[in-house]
This record gives structure tokens, sequence and C-alpha cells, in this order.
């Protein structure tokens, strides 16, 4: 059995999986994070709150069990939401999203990663990879050209660090 490297952990998610592996990733942890994905993440709950984000339009608030329209709930939301903390986040980061992406708007995704250039360190890396013709599913679908273009950015970043 081989020992896991807790000093080289990478944390990858999809969605609301996105939000949580950004939120965790804000987190002190005593574990070496070497590189976080967040493939088509929920990146601010709030704004999600207010555009109905998901099939149904209510996935945000089911998720936070409120809303942001009351000062405790936008504590949640703020405690909760990546978009608030990100200058806590020291990670190297890997931000994708398809442009055909109708569950999680490219803007919201573009906005993340012009606020985490403006507000952590230059020296950490950070990417924003936008794949053509992908939609919020297969660009995380094995053997699909959006994920190998998402699996050829992750091994790049790691393998620079």
């Amino acid at each position: 059995c081989t020992a896991l490297d807790l000093g080289n952990v990478v944390l990858i998610g999809h969605s609301a999986g996105g939000c949580l592996v950004l939120w965790l990733a804000a987190q002190q942890l005593n574990v070496g994070l070497s590189l976080v994905v967040a493939v088509a993440p929920v990146c601010d709950l709030n704004e999600a709150y207010h555009l109905h984000v998901s099939d149904e339009g209510d996935a945000v608030e089911r998720y936070m069990k409120c809303t942001p329209e009351n000062e405790d709930g936008l504590a949640q939301y703020a405690s909760a939401s990546p978009a608030e903390l990100i200058s806590d986040i020291k990670a190297p980061l890997l931000l994708t999203i398809g442009t055909q992406d109708v569950d999680v708007p490219f803007q919201m995704v573009q906005d993340f990663y012009e606020d985490c250039l403006s507000h952590r360190g230059a020296d950490i890396p950070l990417r924003l990879l936008n794949v053509n013709e992908a939609d919020h599913y297969n660009i995380l679908t094995s053997g699909h050209d959006a994920w190998n273009q998402v699996l050829a950015e992750i091994m790049d970043m790691h393998t620079r660090r």
C-alpha cells in the first residue's frame, strides 16, 4: 500500500463541487494543496441565487438551506461563497468553463477569474480555460475532447509546480 502524499494534494470539483473545492481551498488545512481545479464552478453563491442557476432554479437555495434575502442569510452566503473568499485561496488555481454551458454562466467564472487576478498574489499560479463547444457535462466526461483539454491543462499546471 502506498502512503498518501499530503503535501501534494490536488482538489477537483465540478459545478457545486467546484464551489466546494474553492471554499475548501480558502480554509486552513493541514495538507499542501498543489492545485485546485474548479470545473464549471458556481463561484458566486449570491449571484447564482439571483440568477436561479440550475435546471429547477433553486439549487443554491436548497444547497444553502436559506436565501440571501435577510442579514443572517447574507452572512451565511458570504461565509460559503468563493467570491467572498478569494484572498484566502493561496493554492494554484485552474478555473474551467465550457462556452456552451447553460447551467453555470460563463461570465460568473470570468468575473471570478478577474477578481482572482486583482486580489491574489501575482506569484500564485492562476489560469482560466475556456473550452470551446463544451457544455456543463461533457467538460467532465472521460474521453470527450473537452475533458481531454481540461486534463491536459491539469497535467501542465501540476508538473510546473
